[in-house]
């Protein structure tokens, strides 16, 4: 449609859109002599001429004439020229693919389905339906899951996972939803899934303003699974300005009192209903049976990085705090240059440089705002385990057992089971240099990222692809 975008008009008028403008005036005039040559007419509207004139003007060349379309691939080989990459882009769709309807993987995989849903229609589906699928599937299931530890424990991690999306505030994304599409406070939540889900202990979490980009009703979903966090064993410290947050922590710490030269120092420290900055607001708070003195502490002495003013600061073991501030107080600074440099120190070392308490910690994690990863093809699924086991169970099936599929072939990041052409991305990125890349569905797979093998196993009634849309 974009190289025919007017299909009222005649050869002879530019019928074929790249070819009309001035710079293509060859091109033109081989068209008309090759229409002429062939007894095609040329002042006859586009929508009239005959289906097989039409393929021939687009699809057959010969000596003295490029056909349309081969003329579109012998520009492919000029694309490390800026006008060509901008040329091509102009002439360039995305089309749903009409074998698998977007779900990525072949037909073969599309039709496993369980419980009536694919893989691919897990994959497209907002987290909120997911988890109502994953509900009535073990409902249905109730008396397999009594016979088998293992899926049970299957069904368990899944539902945790999913549990731990919802009370984030994230029933609207869906599984297959790419990373890089996510924004900061979604990134971070989905990180902060990732380490609830991750059972560990003895661990010092630092959140860097997890309540970013989050409606203040999602903000109490988002304390309780901070809560839950430290409460498994673990350490949590906050950089927070939520005023909400701050109020569900065990202990503040705040920086001040201004930014820059006029920041760097501790403000206050100590119990949440004593802090100023809420004090007129203790009618509202809920009972915390939380000490006055901390049995354990971390404590950082010293801290002058940026604009800190040798800061002394006493981190409780196995509580919440929150380090809150002005922007540019030093709460960052504290966090990133002066808490984890000592911890990486540490570990190097074994050597605690004005700090005492590391050896409470097997680690100290920093959750930010930062990407999932460095690889594109990171997704919701693929970061967060979710993937390794939707890939077994498909692997388990009895379909994939008679291909001989493992469950590698389910994975579209190693060769086996993923499309050879677009090496299972289901795209194909096309470089602009100086303008934004242009991203044109895999022609072989038709953007299933599987090849056909794969997509011809079910489960629950849906293939892979289907799953990860």
């Amino acid at each position: 449609s974009k190289i025919v975008p007017h299909r009222g008009l005649t050869l002879a008028g530019g019928a074929i859109h790249p070819w009309k403008n001035s710079s293509n005036t060859a091109l033109q005039s081989r068209l008309l002599r090759f229409a002429n040559k062939h007894n095609i007419s040329v002042d006859i509207p586009w929508m009239d001429l005959d289906t097989r004139d039409r393929e021939r003007i687009l699809l057959h060349s010969e000596p003295g004439y490029s056909a349309v379309i081969p003329w579109f691939k012998l520009l492919e080989r000029k694309r490390h020229k800026m006008h060509v990459r901008v040329l091509l882009s102009r002439y360039r769709s995305q089309f749903l693919c009409q074998t698998c309807s977007g779900g990525r993987l072949r037909p073969e995989a599309l039709c496993f389905r369980i419980g009536g849903w694919s893989l691919a229609e897990v994959w497209d589906s907002p987290i909120y339906l997911v988890s109502q699928w994953l509900v009535e599937t073990q409902t249905a299931f109730e008396e397999i899951l009594k016979e088998s530890q293992d899926l049970q424990a299957v069904f368990a991690r899944l539902t945790s996972r999913l549990n731990y999306l919802l009370e984030l505030g994230l029933p609207y994304i869906t599984l297959g939803r790419p990373s890089r599409t996510l924004s900061g406070g979604e990134t971070q939540r989905v990180n902060l899934t990732t380490a609830l889900g991750s059972e560990l202990v003895s661990t010092h979490f630092v959140l860097d303003e997890p309540s970013v980009g989050l409606h203040p009703r999602d903000t109490e979903r988002l304390l309780r699974a901070i809560r839950k966090l430290q409460q498994s064993g673990n350490t949590v410290t906050v950089v927070e300005h939520d005023l909400e947050c701050i109020e569900g922590a065990d202990r503040v710490l705040e920086l001040g009192p201004e930014a820059g030269t006029n920041g760097g120092q501790v403000i206050y420290s100590g119990e949440v209903e004593k802090w100023p900055g809420i004090a007129e607001r203790e009618a509202f708070f809920a009972p915390r049976n939380v000490p006055s003195v901390f049995p354990l502490v971390l404590s950082l002495r010293n801290a002058n990085a940026r604009n800190l003013k040798n800061l002394n600061v006493d981190i409780p073991v196995g509580f919440f705090t929150t380090l809150t501030g002005v922007s540019g107080s030093g709460k960052s600074t504290l966090v990133t240059e002066e808490l984890l440099q000592r911890w990486s120190h540490y570990t190097q070392t074994q050597e605690q440089r004005d700090t005492n308490g590391f050896e409470h910690f097997h680690n100290v994690l920093l959750v930010d705002q930062s990407g999932l990863t460095k690889s594109p093809r990171a997704n919701i699924a693929t970061y967060s385990g979710i993937w390794d086991i939707f890939r077994n169970e498909f692997a388990a099936t009895a379909e994939a057992e008679q291909r001989s599929l493992t469950k590698s072939s389910f994975s579209f990041n190693v060769e086996g089971g993923r499309c050879t052409n677009c090496k299972g991305a289901g795209y194909l990125r096309e470089d602009m240099q100086f303008l934004s890349d242009v991203y044109v569905q895999c022609e072989e797979c038709l953007g299933k990222r599987f090849q056909a093998k794969v997509l011809e196993v079910p489960y629950r009634d849906k293939n892979i692809s289907q799953w990860l849309s």
